[in-house]
């Protein structure tokens, strides 16, 4: 692949992969380990979706296959709180010795916490035409185009297409988005970054091939275009308005589930909260008195 460590890292993933296909768990990767194999490296985790109620008989499969149970406890970077991502199902360890000492977590993530709109996962790699999952096998000409070599198959991983991962961000967006996002930081702000990676990664891809802009959902057209048009016409007005929309349409659809992030109302929030609406009404007071405006108007 790239070099030695990267190839036992892909042949890990195989074996996983395997391990799972054989105890009779769909899965497909996700995450990090996808968008790192794009960028021509490997990530310090391997991330698996899997249908609900799976994960410890995921945990089960992997240990029986010589993965370790993870012995960091809070410390682990896998269960390690982060009040901007979700909690992930369950998780062991590759072996350290395996990849040089690196203990690298493999993570189960329940589907309907990610995908809740998609079909059922893949239990082998999935045909050419199928419309959401795909084999990774990525042309060496996406890396060099001068390349002869023949693609990085990982075989039988696989994938959600790129441009139904999008979608799939899309979805989250809409979910944990936040009416206001000035005041409350949430996950969404984690998806809107990986959302963004993708903005970057979709030309090359659709280059070789491997994004179809016309595959995504056409309700997610307007957005995706918004944010493949440049800043030139971007602004945070036009930007929350978007995703606005796009979740009041969801939501009146039904098709929308409600946010699974806590609410986080701590005494610092609370006092950040009037901070922030004292701010407002002194900002008001200002220009309805200076002379440029009787009113500001509300957002």
């Amino acid at each position: 692949m790239f070099n030695s460590f990267s190839e036992r890292y892909a042949d890990q993933v195989k074996l996983v992969t395997d391990a799972l296909d054989q105890a009779g768990i769909n899965n497909v990767l996700w995450g990090h380990v996808i968008e790192h194999f794009l960028e021509k490296s490997v990530s310090s985790c391997i991330d698996y979706i899997i249908h609900d109620g799976m994960a410890e008989k995921a945990c089960q499969t992997l240990l029986a296959a010589g993965l370790e149970p993870c012995e960091n406890g809070g410390e682990c970077t896998a269960t390690r709180h982060w009040e901007d991502r979700m909690e992930v199902a369950a998780h062991v360890h590759l072996e350290g010795t395996t990849l040089g000492g690196n203990k690298i977590p493999v993570m189960f993530w329940e589907k309907s916490s990610l995908l809740w709109a998609f079909p059922e996962l893949p239990s082998s790699p999935p045909s050419s035409d199928d419309p959401y999952y795909m084999p990774i096998r990525i042309p060496w000409t996406y890396y060099d185009s001068r390349s002869q070599r023949p693609p990085i198959d990982l075989t039988p991983a696989r994938m959600i297409k790129p441009v139904k991962i999008v979608e799939a961000l899309i979805w989250l967006m809409c979910r944990d988005r936040n009416p206001n996002e000035g005041l409350e930081w949430g996950w969404e702000h984690r998806w809107q970054e990986i959302l963004e990676s993708w903005v970057q990664k979709a030309p090359g891809l659709a280059e070789h091939g491997l994004f179809c802009r016309n595959e995504l959902r056409p309700d997610f057209l307007p957005l995706w275009d918004y944010l493949c048009g440049g800043e030139g016409g971007q602004t945070p007005k036009k930007h929350r308005a978007h995703y606005l929309g796009l979740q009041a349409k969801l939501r009146a659809e039904n098709t929308l589930p409600s946010t699974p992030q806590p609410k986080r109302r701590t005494m610092k929030r609370l006092m950040q909260i009037i901070e922030y609406h004292s701010e407002k009404e002194y900002q008001k007071r200002v220009k309805r008195y200076s002379g440029n405006t009787p009113w500001i108007e509300e957002d």
